[in-house]
């Protein structure tokens, strides 16, 4: 949080004071103290130079124990009757489509996020084509998610695909199944999104199998449920699409109007796109159906990386190169096969080891530790650490757990903890690094020990 609101050059800080147990007012009045002492609009801060609201949705009596200089949303809207009206207009009629509009933090392969700078014509043009790709003609998109709008797809999809099909956003703060069932029905849902862990909970329900879900069109339930739904057709809209927070969602995608081919992989590229796939030591560019990485450019890639110049973003003509594996089809349609780089993909978000290995060495007692991903049917890998404990030290998995809960995301803390003994962590001859597939092996094997064992 701390490294964000630097990178960002914040001046207002929209917060929701308790979430998951964490206040969030807390935290912020530990790396501040100065929110203690300055009223609204008056923080002055040397460690955040920007920053000059810090604003909490809830009301005034759940902020009243809460540092001074957090306001509540009312208040803060209030202080807007006083802008002048000819100034706001003439601000907003100033902007063009170059300048930056957004920027998305997402998991790098070192420890620190990394800042993703987007454009508005990037918004503009991605939110235009969602109606084009999800409603085919039948008008407006009533979307529903349950999911953080800081990763780019819950943003763009259901902010972009309420705005420009002039449609509405069913949200949830925290997901609830049930809740969930319910809304699609109530609000006539028809484009909900949602990760498999997800949808398999929804399966689960009891009243699933009864629910009218007949208002779904932009939606295939093969590829999501397996059980029998009785409102529920095969007439569905679901076009297969591959993007990156880099290039704001989907670059590439098959054509919802044409018969699924699901051996054409994600499809081709849309209307301004350019992939190419390269060889990742010469960066020569590789020929229909050769694996090597994925590169790509167009109107909705991103402007740059906080805090790097264009030659550390892009190649020499203008490409990003994703550190994704993958081929391109005689027809042009990517076959996307994984990451190149050791990323963790859970439940359809980014973690990066690194930033986990970070924390779990600053917990006491702690001598080495390294965090990877394993298969998983529901999240497609489950982030499983590695520990070897210090001489004479005993390590808690209970209480390095609660510790971890305290540093990171829900989702980044790790499922399983194994430690190990120092001689079970094999290391390459130079004795720098640590063979992460042989220690992937032995987790692998200390997993299926631990779920054979559990009642």
């Amino acid at each position: 949080m701390d490294y964000q609101i630097k990178a960002a050059d914040l001046g207002v800080l929209l917060i929701e004071r308790f979430v998951a147990g964490k206040d969030f007012s807390e935290i912020l009045a530990t790396l501040e103290p100065g929110l203690n002492a300055y009223s609204f609009g008056a923080l002055v801060s040397a460690r955040w130079p920007f920053l000059r609201h810090v604003v909490s949705f809830e009301d005034g009596s759940a902020l009243a124990d809460g540092p001074q200089g957090i306001t509540q949303w009312d208040h803060f809207l209030a202080k807007g009757d006083a802008d002048h009206a000819d100034v706001v207009l003439a601000r907003a009629g100033s902007l063009r489509p170059a300048d930056a509009a957004a920027i998305f933090f997402s998991s790098g392969t070192t420890s620190l996020p990394k800042g993703i700078v987007h454009s508005h014509r990037a918004l503009c043009v991605q939110w235009w084509r969602w109606p084009r790709m999800y409603s085919d003609g039948q008008g407006d998109l009533r979307v529903w998610n349950a999911n953080a709008m800081f990763w780019s797809g819950p943003f763009s999809m259901c902010i972009g695909n309420a705005f420009s099909s002039g449609g509405a956003m069913v949200l949830q703060s925290i997901f609830n199944p049930t809740e969930a069932l319910d809304l699609f029905q109530s609000e006539r849902v028809t484009l909900p999104l949602a990760r498999r862990h997800q949808w398999a909970q929804i399966e689960e329900l009891p009243e699933f199998a009864t629910a009218d879900l007949s208002q779904l069109r932009c939606f295939d339930y093969r590829l999501h449920f397996q059980k029998e739904q009785s409102s529920l057709t095969t007439n569905y809209i679901q076009p297969k699409a591959f993007g990156t927070t880099e290039t704001l969602t989907n670059i590439v995608s098959t054509i919802p109007t044409e018969p699924r081919d699901d051996d054409a992989g994600f499809g081709r590229p849309l209307p301004g796109n350019t992939i190419k796939i390269i060889d990742p030591i010469s960066g020569q560019t590789l020929s229909a159906g050769e694996r090597g990485e994925l590169a790509i450019k167009g109107p909705t890639l991103m402007m740059h990386y906080l805090g790097k110049a264009p030659e550390e973003c892009f190649d020499h003509e203008g490409f990003y190169c994703t550190g994704d594996r993958a081929s391109i089809d005689s027809n042009g349609n990517l076959i996307w096969e994984g990451r190149m780089t050791d990323m963790i993909k859970t439940g359809g978000a980014n973690v990066a080891p690194d930033e986990v290995d970070e924390v779990i060495r600053s917990y006491p007692g702690i001598k080495m530790t390294k965090t990877l991903g394993l298969p998983d049917d529901m999240l497609g890998e489950i982030v499983v650490s590695c520990v070897v404990a210090q001489r004479e030290e005993l390590i808690s998995e209970t209480d390095l757990r609660a510790y971890l809960k305290l540093h990171l995301a829900s989702y980044k803390i790790p499922k399983e903890i194994f430690v190990v003994e120092q001689g079970d962590v094999a290391l390459t001859g130079s004795g720098a690094k640590i063979k992460v597939n042989d220690l992937r092996e032995l987790a692998a094997e200390k997993l299926a020990e631990r779920r054979t064992s559990e009642p």
